[in-house]
């Protein structure tokens, strides 16, 4: 896309809206082609109009499809300057003198994640292109079964927070002790979701960091490893088309998202759709919390007994063992960072007891319509 005066005039005009404090902010283009997009400061924002090139997919999208990735690397920009510490990154990298550079990737990759959860909630209209931004990344990787040393430890972070959660190609590890990092790594990713200190988001880069050093030991991070930024061409992938009669607030087209992916995270009833339940906010002990929060119905068919169960060391694993009488969702089970193992006649879906601070927040949902009840993570 042309970076103009009239393209610039609009993306000026949108800081408003896309900013959660509603205040102006110049909008500057930029022709580094290894970036999208930067915010240097609180006032100014930095985008590369180019996206569809950088993409390698400029034959593939419309002008409007381009322009909807634009205003999303606007909007990652401007929740940056709203909702986090433009000095943290470098700081925690201080941290780690030794390795400054994968420190800043790990923060890096925690504060993206915290943010673009922050905004996608907010500006539901942008969370279609963002996942099909991330979608057509995912698909440019090597499998993580690739990689190799300190690279594989740090791509499975890029990908675990760019892929729904999953290393491409996860499904062929066999290196258990792997997985198991990855699942690690998966939790805590998703705990940064609604982390909004700060200081409690670089707990879990801290917490990144450790893990990835207990498995890399001394080894040194090559000095060509970058965060990946760009995403190379992708064949046989389109954008989705903008749906005219579905636009967000701010008017800029926004893909079709009536399809039941999209509305997954929708605030309403998982049974009936009603949206007008009734919540409340409890604060449980952190065991509690972990045992109401299963990655899977415990009423579901495939499951005859169900207990929980936790190791008494601190550092140990608590979850469920389960007697099933069917077909075990294990895909579905694992991609939530769980870890199963079969006992004789049981499997075991195990999580560290460390993701649960002494007590945590739980939220308990009511709904007045079919009368469904159900707890969700706060």
């Amino acid at each position: 896309m042309k970076g103009d005066s009239a393209l610039r005039s609009i993306l000026r005009d949108l800081s408003i809206a896309l900013s959660e404090d509603n205040k102006f902010r110049d909008v500057q283009f930029t022709d580094d082609e290894e970036k999208f997009g930067f915010a240097p400061n609180d006032e100014t924002v930095y985008v590369n109009p180019k996206h569809a090139e950088m993409l390698g997919i400029e034959d593939k999208i419309s002008e409007k499809q381009e322009f909807l990735l634009i205003v999303d690397t606007q909007s990652h920009e401007h929740e940056h300057q709203t909702s986090s510490d433009l000095n943290s990154i470098q700081e925690f990298s201080q941290k780690y003198p030794g390795r400054p550079k994968m420190a800043a990737m790990v923060m890096n990759a925690v504060e993206d994640t915290y943010i673009d959860n922050r905004r996608l909630s907010r500006d539901r209209g942008l969370k279609p292109v963002c996942r099909k931004a991330n979608e057509y990344w995912i698909k440019s990787q090597e499998p993580i079964t690739e990689y190799n040393g300190v690279r594989k430890y740090m791509w499975a972070v890029f990908q675990i927070t760019r892929g729904n959660g999953t290393p491409k190609g996860f499904n062929k590890v066999e290196d258990e002790a792997f997985r198991d990092y990855c699942a690690k790594v998966r939790l805590l990713i998703n705990k940064t979701k609604s982390t909004h200190i700060p200081k409690d988001r670089q707990k879990i880069g801290h917490k990144i960091m450790s893990l990835i050093e207990d498995e890399i030991g001394e080894a040194e991070v090559p000095e060509d490893m970058e965060l990946p930024e760009n995403m190379p061409n992708i064949n046989n992938e389109d954008m989705p088309e903008p749906n005219e009669e579905n636009v967000i607030e701010m008017s800029v087209p926004s893909p079709n998202n009536n399809n039941n992916e999209d509305n997954e995270d929708n605030n309403s009833c998982p049974e009936c759709g009603f949206e007008d339940y009734s919540e409340s906010i409890e604060e449980v002990d952190g065991m509690e919390a972990a045992r109401v929060l299963a990655p899977f119905d415990k009423n579901d068919s495939w499951v005859g007994s169900c207990e929980f169960i936790m190791d008494q060391d601190e550092d140990g694993l608590c979850g469920f063992r389960v007697e099933p009488v069917g077909e075990i969702p294990k895909n579905s089970i694992m991609n939530e960072g769980y870890l199963i193992d079969e006992v004789s006649s049981n499997i075991e879906i195990l999580e560290p007891k460390y993701n649960y601070d002494d007590t945590e927040e739980i939220k308990e949902c009511d709904c007045p319509n079919c009368g469904n009840e159900w707890i969700e993570s706060n």
